[in-house]
């Protein structure tokens, strides 16, 4: 993986955000982490942006926080900062934009096999914390080396699983 791409998916970084609705055909809380995942890889802007909420809080140290991406002209990363979800998709497109959505696509090949595994609050997994997590979320850890990548996941009052959290740098 080129040097940008592979210190962005093996660091960590924080992204909070509200609770957001998924399309009818990804119902369960794992077809909307795959989905997810796969729009990530792909660089695929528009479908990650659906799943989250209309305003996303990107926590500090985010990548996203840097300057080059238009969403902090500031570029204090040590501070949370809340962005609408069209904000963080233009963050996310000129992030891919940068390192070149084909060079990111081939790059991120060798995560399309990666594993996912699924932790309920039930688990007690020592991530809750960092999320601060609470029952009836599901936390989704993605194997990357050297550092895992998360994801946290709520269920919305109509059953719809939608992503509250992700831990990507």
């Amino acid at each position: 993986m080129g040097t940008f791409v592979g210190r962005w998916l093996s660091g960590f970084a924080v992204v909070m955000c509200c609770a957001g609705s998924a399309r009818a055909e990804e119902a369960t809380s794992t077809e909307i982490a795959q989905s997810f995942w796969a729009a990530f890889l792909d660089a695929d802007v528009a479908t990650m942006s659906r799943h989250y909420a209309p305003r996303v809080t990107l926590k500090a140290g985010s990548e996203l926080l840097k300057p080059d991406y238009g969403l902090n002209p500031g570029g204090d990363l040590c501070k949370d900062l809340v962005v609408d979800r069209r904000d963080l998709q233009r963050g996310y497109d000129q992030m891919f934009k940068r390192v070149g959505r084909d060079k990111w696509i081939a790059s991120s090949q060798k995560l399309r096999d990666v594993k996912l595994t699924y932790i309920s609050a039930a688990d007690a997994n020592k991530y809750f914390a960092l999320f601060q997590a609470v029952a009836g979320e599901l936390l989704v850890q993605v194997h990357t080396e050297p550092d895992p990548l998360f994801f946290l996941m709520r269920q919305d009052n109509k059953g719809r699983w939608s992503i509250v959290a992700e831990a990507f740098d």
